[in-house]
């Protein structure tokens, strides 16, 4: 059994024996009602007991969540002696959240005996953080949905081309909204995305200056015309299907990133990208602006400036980085990514590793490499 719905389960589904799995949704407004009808008859009234209960009906010999931060899912093990559990990371881990005082690192620290049997993490580094505060084995497995991306062969990056990682939302929100915390400390939308603004100003008039194409890889798709209105006259790529951002950045010759997983998952691959860890330099608090997690390699303890990262939002310091990039020859490029190797974001190639892993714990895997 495999949820939620989407969040890279229908990766999952090229690897597993469609037969051996049911990918469920328990989160959706659509209701189980044999579930729901075991929730109440056992005197349960919250969304974790409907999860139970859904297991209990469906008795899988594994389960399996997309969403590695959902801490619901690490309380399930003790109620599933025969079953085994795997949560599998499918996005970078900060610390700040949508509500007060549940940042990933704040909660997984104050939770007791959270578990699981396994855990598929992006890198070491990550890995370290899931070793220490939930019981579990992990497995160094890299990003399922860039594993799965298979670079075209016939593509040549331009040398003339530099492609910005846009993270902003399909919701609209007014400025002053309030859409995140750390610990208690609000961010308003204007506060969260302002940087990313300022950062595509800078990138669009260096590369106006030097001649050079210069794209957004939208987060969205074509039709959500957010992205446009908020980076103005920046031409904006749509995505239209999951794996539509890949074939965009692989074009690329630099990525630009401020704190993406699109950007790791690029540095893996040995892509140039330029990581900008600035993203809260404007916001009020200080402990907002120097969160750390933000920063490049968290949770990994590095200097704040590198010849491909800094921390701050410093025009100079952009464009020094983007005129060392650019100049800089392929093999330069692999010796600096090489550097980081597996820390922070680990690269299978069509995830041939992990499927071995799942079929040495007997999972139902459609074709062994």
């Amino acid at each position: 059994m495999i949820y939620p719905q989407g969040k890279s389960s229908d990766i999952l589904l090229r690897y597993l024996d469609p037969a051996e799995v049911v990918v469920i949704d328990p989160w959706s407004t659509k209701l189980n009602v044999p579930a729901l009808i075991l929730t109440l008859m056992r005197g349960g009234r919250k969304r974790f007991d409907y999860l139970q209960a859904t297991i209990a009906l469906i008795k899988p010999k594994f389960v399996i969540t997309t969403t590695d931060n959902d801490m619901l899912f690490y309380r399930l093990k003790e109620s599933l002696p025969n079953s085994i559990t795997i949560a599998i990371q499918n996005g970078l881990r900060g610390n700040y959240s949508s509500i007060p005082n549940g940042g990933f690192f704040d909660e997984v620290q104050r939770r007791p005996q959270l578990c699981a049997d396994y855990i598929v993490a992006f890198g070491t580094e990550i890995a370290k953080v899931y070793e220490q505060h939930i019981d579990a084995k992990v497995f160094v497995g890299g990003s399922l949905r860039n594993n799965a991306f298979i670079s075209g062969s016939n593509i040549k990056p331009s040398n003339k081309s530099i492609i910005y990682v846009s993270q902003l939302p399909s919701a609209p929100a007014l400025p002053n909204d309030v859409i995140a915390y750390l610990q208690d400390q609000p961010i308003t939308y204007s506060e969260f995305y302002a940087a990313e603004k300022i950062v595509v100003d800078i990138l669009h008039n260096y590369c106006i200056a030097n001649n050079l194409e210069f794209t957004i890889c939208g987060k969205q798709s074509s039709q959500c015309e957010i992205e446009q209105e908020f980076f103005g006259e920046v031409a904006t790529s749509g995505r239209n299907s999951p794996l539509d951002s890949y074939s965009t950045l692989d074009a690329a010759h630099i990525v630009v990133t401020l704190d993406s997983t699109l950007g790791y998952e690029f540095h893996a691959r040995g892509k140039r990208v330029l990581f900008i860890g600035g993203r809260f330099m404007h916001h009020q608090n200080e402990s907002v602006r120097d969160m750390a997690s933000v920063t490049f390699g968290f949770p990994a303890k590095l200097p704040q400036q590198g010849p491909y990262w800094l921390s701050d939002l410093s025009e100079g310091k952009i464009i020094e980085r983007l005129n060392f990039l650019s100049q800089a020859t392929d093999s330069e490029v692999r010796a600096l990514n090489i550097e980081f190797k597996d820390r922070f974001m680990t690269f299978d190639p069509d995830n041939v590793r992990l499927i071995q892993f799942f079929s040495s714990i007997g999972m139902p895997v459609r074709v062994l490499p």
